[in-house]
């Protein structure tokens, strides 16, 4: 068995991983939210991007049918 300063040690280290995982009462400030926040915003900028892939291609395509087509 480990002698009590190890334990407090620990258990002192383990409210310190808590608080940050958390955020102590501020949860806004905890790292479980912003990581979140991060996925959220990772997420809608994959919508954008794949949105603009498919406006390119678009594009692209159509340019390439007018030319072929005579088109102006």
């Amino acid at each position: 068995m480990p002698p009590k300063d190890k334990v407090e040690l620990i258990y002192d280290e383990v409210v310190t991983i808590k608080e940050l995982l958390t955020g102590n009462g501020e949860p806004s400030k905890g790292l479980i939210v912003r990581v979140d926040r991060l996925e959220q915003a990772e997420q809608k900028r994959g919508v954008w991007v794949g949105a603009a892939v498919v406006a390119g291609v678009g594009a692209a395509v159509t340019t390439v049918w007018a030319k072929l087509t005579g088109g102006q």
